[in-house]
């Protein structure tokens, strides 16, 4: 496959309701739907959007490098060998850009396999996991235990060490006494707690159902946190035990089972994923995670974690479609029973984005 054409396009989609990431506080989620093209003719789409207050790329570092590939391109093509090709490392551009080629390249392979004269295409079908924060309101308690309900999740991540662990408490076992404790929980602390504090919550909570706790600690030491008693999850930790040379994770602490994947992971989704598709039993699984990405990241995603036969044994954190008002492809994509399904077809049909809510770029 030889890739000879970009288009990109600009978007700005409004969020449901403000949402605040580290220190930034959004309204809308902005980025760049890129489309390649190969000298067949063939088409795939990826998104280049990085998620202001967690990656460190901007959008305009990711429109630099998206206009050096341009140029790249159309000098003397890219020929690709791989069905998930690597570019981050090797172009030095921001994951965020990476990811977005990465996943047009997929596409394209995807549509391929998939058969020109497949219209429809094949259906993308996955376990999500829901979202749930403890709040001391009991109106947006309830409004969330609902939403949970409805979505018939059987899997869900909980943000801990925003408030009062007494009031954290009180409030997940109000969440579960409205949805079943037929769940699983997974519990992130996004770093903020201490080794003491932990201990607290485990002895608080250690009654139920928990999967996995995601970077507890805020000194990330993953040794004192797995002394505490749950299994764990590294995300923002990846880089620290991923051997680039390798491809592998070296040095990985016993008690961490799951690895947390999003787009702009800093050492290459396709990199990591690949590693991953290479291993009949993963250690640790991973975890596809969204980062409020429109429905071409999200459907990008779910392909990913087809290449991994053994993800499909757990849920993934690809429900966050329902804090957009709008998207790309008409309706954002809905939860069903736990699953989300999404028609792959989007990712190669030439003509599947509401162009009415782009604004090309010229390259």
């Amino acid at each position: 496959m030889i890739i000879t054409g970009i288009s990109l396009y600009y978007f700005s989609l409004p969020f449901v309701s403000a949402l605040r990431v580290g220190n930034h506080t959004m309204t809308h989620r902005e980025g760049f739907l890129v489309r390649l093209t190969d000298q067949l003719g063939d088409v795939g789409f990826g998104e280049v959007s990085p998620l202001p207050g967690l990656d460190n790329a901007t959008l305009e570092d990711c429109e630099r490098d998206l206009h050096r590939f341009a140029r790249m391109i159309r000098t003397h093509g890219m020929e690709i060998k791989t069905r998930m090709p690597v570019l981050s490392g090797e172009y030095n551009f921001a994951p965020a850009t990476g990811f977005g080629l990465e996943s047009a390249m997929l596409s394209i392979a995807a549509g391929k396999s998939a058969g020109r004269e497949n219209v429809t295409g094949e259906t993308l079908k996955l376990s999500v996991n829901g979202l749930y924060m403890p709040d001391s309101n009991p109106d947006r308690e309830q409004i969330q235990a609902d939403t949970l309900l409805e979505g018939g999740f059987s899997t869900i991540k909980i943000k801990i060490g925003r408030l009062p662990l007494s009031a954290e408490a009180a409030s997940i076992r109000y969440m579960l006494g409205r949805v079943g404790k037929n769940v699983l929980l997974r519990l992130d602390g996004n770093r903020s707690l201490s080794l003491p504090l932990y201990r607290r919550y485990f002895d608080a909570l250690n009654d139920l159902p928990v999967e996995y706790v995601e970077e507890p600690l805020a000194n990330g030491d993953f040794n004192q946190a797995g002394e505490v008693g749950w299994p764990l999850a590294i995300d923002e930790s990846l880089t620290d035990y991923w051997d680039r040379r390798t491809g592998r994770f070296i040095n990985l602490p016993g008690a961490v089972t799951h690895a947390v994947l999003k787009p702009a992971t800093p050492v290459g989704l396709s990199a990591v994923t690949r590693a991953f598709s290479e291993s009949e039993h993963p250690h640790p699984l991973p975890v596809f995670s969204s980062a409020f990405n429109s429905i071409y990241g999200i459907c990008a995603l779910m392909l990913y974690a087809k290449q991994v036969p053994a993800a499909i044994q757990t849920a993934h954190g690809l429900g966050t479609g329902t804090f957009l008002k709008s998207d790309l492809v008409g309706n954002t994509p809905a939860v069903t029973d736990g699953c989300l399904s999404v028609p792959a077809n989007i990712l190669w049909e030439p003509t599947s984005p509401d162009f009415r809510q782009l604004q090309e770029i010229d390259l």
